[in-house]
């Protein structure tokens, strides 16, 4: 009985989108991790030892893991938004500066930031990822 030539394309074709979707799966992955390990040398923001000493920390970074509630500023070094973070049973709202340059964020998006608190400026974000 002669092979049927469609049959065996078909089978290739099928193995190669089957390689190609792992490619990209695996790919996928990587860069999620690649992207969450860059945070992943940051302590938590003091958030509420920030708001009892009225930002006495400066000069540090931190990460902060929250919820964009509104955006309070626009101008032209970026946006400042205000950020709900929860500690514990706990829920804060602190404000926090991102460069306006960067992709674009809307009210409710739950962020991941890398800060810089600075004596000046306050808290301003280096670098996010939106979860």
């Amino acid at each position: 009985m002669p092979r049927n030539s469609n049959s065996f394309l078909n089978k290739q074709k099928l193995l190669i989108a089957g390689a190609i979707l792992f490619l990209v799966a695996v790919g996928a992955v990587f860069l999620k991790s690649d992207a969450t390990r860059q945070f992943s040398n940051l302590a938590e923001f003091p958030v509420e030892n920030y708001l009892e000493n009225n930002g006495v920390i400066s000069q540090e970074d931190f990460l902060i893991d929250g919820t964009v509630e509104n955006v309070l500023l626009r101008d032209g070094t970026g946006r400042r938004f205000l950020v709900s973070v929860q500690t514990g049973k706990n829920g804060h709202l602190i404000p926090v500066l991102v460069d306006s340059g960067k992709k674009p964020i809307q009210r409710g998006q739950r962020l991941l930031m890398a800060v810089h608190v600075g004596a000046q400026e306050g808290i301003v974000c280096t670098n996010y990822e939106i979860r």
